[in-house]
Formats: structure tokens, C-alpha cells, sequence
């Protein structure tokens, strides 16, 4: 990296705009931005545009070129006696912020929110990650995105029982009242070229009907609802967010890389019996799986009881659970990270054919997190089939038991059950 004292800094053919630097407070230690995919740390010397003093930066988060569109950097100034920083527009700021560089003719990178989980994972995956600008509260994968801004949050509090958020969601959508609070403002700041959001559940996240609420709608050129009810959709919504940033040959990798790895897990699996099972995406009330869920429990060679491909979650009477009584039962809630999962077995016991379930009484249930995997058609589908797999067969592709799900070890019905990493 170089600076030109006419244009800017600039590192690999890449352009970056500095202005008048401002002394924001006194202090000795660099401000590593956090904005943007961790690759890798450069420090140079350069002088300031005053030609007066010369100032140290340090360069953090930057990833090299990767499309014509160019990409973002976020920057610490100091110069040893005081912090500067710069806000995205290279003009002094409240705080590090993403800085909009050129590629030399002028081109930006495309900027965009994503309120859906998924479609973040997807970005990323591309190797666009530096486009992102703000997210969704749900977007947590890969853990970085965590520190970009988040545009949205739930209408009311989500830490109460199953039974209370399943309770007041139903009320929400009968009177017309949002289940997220999109922050448009913060979208406006934010400038957007592309907004993502989802438009297949009601319930999962954010709507295009949630933003149109916000006043969102007009504050960026393009948006993108998708839709995903099965693996094909989700290869598709790849394919739509490829095309949209110009990356159609990125995102046709990506899906065959998604296939083969399924189709690893569908050969591993068929060298065992299939046992029957049944996947809970809630369970007060009780709800079985659907979408892509039955795809991934044939994929991993499990005869699936209730929940049908392609459809969605529905709530069903317990009693139906209990008739079914399958050899094997994954329990993991739509949102709900493992460790809330596992809260939710208080829930299961109460129910009185709980302790009937053949899979209670041979410790084959398996707790998951329903929030990262199952529920999520983004970029985790395949460890999906594999923690399906290795639930089922004792197959492993890494070793998730205990980190992504664990099992309930066998009681007798007086018993109160225990907590395992994994059988063996």
C-alpha cells in the first residue's frame, strides 16, 4: 500500500479517498475497525493531506479486489498523539466506519442490507461479504457480521416459554401487528444498493411488508424478497443473489459444492438400515418439520413419520406424536440455539405420552440447534444432513455432537433424564 498525495492511499491498483483529518480525542492506541470480513492487517506511514505531520494507519479487515465493483475497507487513524477516524463518506465521524474506495474508474462497491440470515450466509459465501453494510438481529453466521450494524429486531419480548411466544405471535397476526421492528432510518444512513429480505414465512423473519412498514421501500434502488420451501429454492435463491451481484459463475461453484457435499452424506447414510424419525420445529405446541427438513432425512437415510417435503411446519396433536412413536426423535425449535433448545425438554416431559416414546425410552432424542441449522436455508443445509446423519447412524463429518447437538441419554419412566455429548 501507497499514498499518492493527489488521489489517496491506495493498495493493489485500489483508490482510497482521505479527507481533512480531525483530532477526536487524545489517546496513544490504534482503533482497529471491526467492519468488514477479518483477512488480514497492514500499518504504513504516510503523510497527512497537510503534509505536516506523518501519521500512522493501520489497515484492518481489508480484502483484496475481488469483482470489478471494487470493495470496502474500514480504517484507524493515529497519529501517537490522538485518534482520528473517518466515517464511510472519508469524512471525519462519530466512530470507524466503512469507507466507499474506487477501483481507479470511479466504480463502487455495491452496498447492501441484508434482513434474513440466510441471504447473509449466502453473500458471504460468494465472497461478497465486504459489500454488506447492515443486517438483519438474526444474522450471526459468520461471526463477524455480528459487528455490522442491525436493522431490525423483535416487536415484542422473545425470551418468554414456547407456549408465550407461539400465544402472542398468533394474536400479532390476527390483529395485523408486526412481529419486527425494521429501523429505517438506519437504513436511509445506511444507503443501501441492494435490500434483502424473505418473503416465504410470516413468522421466520423480516417481510417485504415489514420494511414497506418502515418507509425502507424507497431508500434503495433494488430489493429482494426470497423464498425457499426446499433444497431447489435455496439453490435458487444462491443463483438470484450471484445474479444480482454479478457473480452468476461464483454462485453456480457454490451450488455444486452444496450438491456433492449432500450427496456425500446421502452415500455415507445409505450403508445403514433407515430408522424411523420425526423432527420437531416447536413444541408448545408441537409442531413437525417441513420445507427442505424431510429432504435432508432422506438425504441422511431416515424414514421421516410426519412433516411433509416442501410444506410448511404445522402444528400437530401430540397424540398424533405418540402414534407415530418413532425410532428416533431430533427436537430442534425454529430460533432457538442449542442451548435453548435443551430448555425445551422441561416442556416435552410434561406432556403424559412423553415417557411412552420408544426414542425416550431408548435415548434416541437428540436436541439441536434449531436457530444455525435445520431451520435456516442458507449456507448450512449440508452440515444439516450430516448432524442428521450422524444422529442416526453414528455417522461423523467433524465431530458435532456436543457443539451443534446432544442426546438424551435412556431412563426408566421415574427417572429424570440425562444429558450426553453423544452415545458412544
Amino acid at each position: 500500500m501507497h499514498y499518492d498525495g493527489n488521489s489517496g492511499p491506495s493498495f493493489g491498483g485500489i483508490v482510497f479517498r482521505i479527507a481533512t483529518i480531525q483530532k477526536l480525542s487524545r489517546g496513544g492506541s490504534n482503533r482497529n475497525a471491526e467492519y468488514g470480513p477479518p483477512m488480514r492487517t497492514a500499518r504504513l506511514q504516510f503523510q497527512s493531506l497537510a503534509g505536516s505531520d506523518r501519521l500512522q494507519i493501520l489497515v484492518a479487515d481489508f480484502q483484496e479486489l475481488r469483482t470489478a465493483r471494487g470493495t470496502r475497507i474500514a480504517v484507524g487513524i493515529n497519529d501517537g498523539n490522538s485518534e482520528t477516524h473517518m466515517d464511510r463518506d472519508g469524512v471525519p465521524g462519530c466512530g470507524p466506519q466503512p469507507l466507499l474506495p474506487t477501483d481507479g474508474s470511479g466504480m463502487h462497491s455495491m452496498r447492501i442490507v441484508s434482513l434474513l440470515a440466510s441471504a447473509t450466509e449466502i453473500v458471504c459465501a460468494l465472497g461478497a461479504g465486504e459489500m454488506l453494510v447492515g443486517r438483519s438481529h438474526e444474522c450471526d453466521n459468520p461471526d463477524w457480521v455480528r459487528r455490522l450494524p442491525a436493522c431490525s429486531e423483535p416487536a415484542f419480548d422473545v425470551s418468554v416459554s414456547s407456549r408465550e411466544i407461539d400465544t402472542e405471535v398468533r394474536r400479532r397476526l390476527r390483529s395485523g401487528e408486526p412481529l419486527y421492528h425494521v429501523h429505517g432510518e438506519l437504513i436511509r444512513e445506511l444507503r443501501p444498493d441492494l435490500l434483502i429480505a424473505q418473503a416465504h414465512c410470516e413468522v421466520c423473519a423480516v417481510t417485504p411488508g415489514d420494511v414497506q412498514r418502515s418507509g425502507a421501500c424507497s431508500l434503495t434502488a433494488q430489493q429482494m424478497a426470497l423464498s425457499a420451501a426446499s433444497l431447489e429454492e435455496i439453490f435458487q435463491s444462491i443463483r438470484r443473489i450471484s445474479q444480482a451481484l454479478d457473480l452468476e459463475e461464483q454462485g453456480e461453484v457454490l451450488v455444486r459444492r452444496e450438491r456433492q457435499r449432500l450427496d456425500t452424506v446421502r452415500k455415507e447414510a445409505a450403508r445403514f438400515a433407515p430408522p424411523t424419525v420425526v423432527m420437531l420445529e416447536w413444541t408448545d405446541p408441537v409442531f413437525a418439520m417441513g420445507n427442505w427438513g424431510p429432504e435432508l432425512v432422506e438425504i441422511a437415510n431416515g424414514k421421516l413419520l410426519l412433516g411433509r417435503k416442501g410444506e410448511y411446519s404445522a402444528a400437530i396433536p401430540g397424540e398424533q406424536l405418540r402414534v407415530a412413536d418413532p425410532e428416533y426423535l431430533i427436537v430442534a425449535p425454529c430460533g432457538y440455539n442449542l442451548e435453548r433448545s435443551l430448555r425445551e425438554l422441561a416442556i416435552l416431559e410434561q406432556y403424559p405420552w412423553w415417557r411412552e416414546l420408544q426414542a425416550v425410552r431408548k435415548g434416541n432424542v437428540a436436541f439441536a440447534d434449531g436457530n444455525l441449522f435445520f431451520n435456516r436455508s442458507g449456507m448450512t443445509i449440508s452440515q444439516t444432513a450430516e448432524i442428521i446423519a450422524e444422529i442416526l447412524h453414528g455417522v461423523s463429518f467433524g465431530g458435532t455432537a456436543g457443539v451443534h447437538w446432544r442426546r438424551i441419554e435412556a431412563q426408566a419412566a421415574s427417572d429424570a433424564p440425562q444429558i450426553l455429548v453423544s452415545r458412544t
